[in-house]
């Protein structure tokens, strides 16, 4: 996988969709110091903080399409938890959450040029209004190097059995079983979270009923 690291860009997914532009021959990771203009889901966009990683890449999607960003967010996870002991807890579809329950990291799987890529955002620290990874970031770390390890990581565990990969969510789910409002388009779906159907959807228990 070709890696291009940049020392500042409005987005890293839009780079590597110029780059995917002009040439589909190879795999991309784009990753940055600092991202201005990041995007998240709903066209929400991604508040950048000085500890955080931003990086694209080019990535094959779950056996299951609609399963890729719920995977990577459990690998992602298993990463951290691996590598440092931290407790990530996660949100459907795509968000990723502190020990504390606040969001620290986000996931956009979206598609260019027949390749298929994933855009994450994560905040190593926290601040007021965001979560981090760690209480408090390491002091000397290189931007470049982590996206590339995490990406690796993603590689060498992409998880095929999908009632392993639901079993793995529902594991860290921070809504599980729990009360939950759901926003699709213009339609807000609220009850109780039970668990993800055969496509990665949410799957709420209308108490109304």
């Amino acid at each position: 996988m070709k890696h291009i690291h940049l020392d500042s860009c409005d987005s890293t997914q839009d780079y590597l969709k110029e780059q995917l532009a002009q040439d589909q021959s190879e795999e991309l990771l784009i990753s940055c110091e600092n991202q201005i203009q990041g995007h998240g889901r709903n066209q929400k966009k991604w508040e950048p903080l000085p500890h955080s990683l931003y990086f694209s890449f080019t990535v094959k999607p779950n056996e299951k399409v609609t399963w890729t960003a719920i995977e990577l967010s459990v690998i992602i996870s298993d990463y951290f938890f691996k590598r440092f002991g931290e407790e990530l807890k996660l949100k459907w579809p795509n968000d990723i959450y502190d020990s504390r329950s606040k969001k620290c990291g986000g996931i956009l799987i979206q598609q260019s040029h027949q390749k298929n890529i994933a855009g994450i955002g994560l905040n190593l620290e926290s601040n007021q209004e965001w979560g981090g990874i760690f209480e408090k970031s390491p002091t000397q770390f290189s931007k470049k190097e982590w996206c590339a390890d995490i990406v690796e990581y993603i590689m060498q565990n992409r998880i095929t059995n999908t009632n392993d990969l639901r079993m793995r969510f529902l594991n860290r789910c921070m809504h599980y079983e729990r009360q939950v409002s759901i926003t699709e388009g213009d339609e807000i779906h609220s009850g109780i979270f039970i668990g993800l159907g055969d496509w990665g959807e949410a799957l709420i228990k209308d108490e109304q009923k």
